[in-house]
């Protein structure tokens, strides 16, 4: 039978939380991080006044692009996965849980050093950032049974 974890990490596109168990059993959070990327238009990230970005197309602002959206995203995702390692780093907890939907699940993953990796005892392909403490627990001891079951 699996451990539960030690640490939880669970993010979206737009927020990281990381909770460790207290003394009580109860979720603490550790570390809380909202990444501009996530957060912010693009055009309040490439210019300084609202639609000044030179085009010529009158229909689609010259910031628009798929290049630079897809830019942005992967600056996203590296600042997510650094957080997580320096979170992994600082606590050096013997297991990990993660939990983020499954796109943005497996783009992160890829992005954390294989050590990182080793540690992960339960990956969930789910979003739980917003979710309160009791269910975030629930998931997690739901799925460490489930992985105990043999086919």
């Amino acid at each position: 039978m699996k451990d539960f974890p030690a640490l939880l990490i669970l993010t979206d596109r737009e927020h990281l939380v990381a909770h460790r168990f207290n003394g009580s059993g109860d979720l603490e959070l550790i570390a809380s991080l909202e990444p501009m990327e996530g957060n912010e238009r693009i055009g309040d990230l490439v210019t300084d006044q609202a639609e000044s970005f030179p085009t010529d197309d009158p229909g689609t602002p010259g910031y628009e692009s798929m290049p630079l959206r897809d830019e942005l995203e992967i600056r996203s995702l590296r600042q997510v996965a650094g957080k997580i390692e320096e979170i992994l780093e600082r606590e050096a907890p013997a297991s990990w849980g993660f939990a983020a939907g499954r796109e943005l699940n497996e783009a992160i993953l890829e992005l954390l050093p294989g050590e990182v990796c080793e540690t992960l005892s339960l990956n969930l392909q789910v979003d739980l950032t917003h979710a309160p403490s009791a269910e975030v627990r629930e998931r997690f001891s739901d799925a460490l049974q489930g992985s105990d079951e043999t086919p």
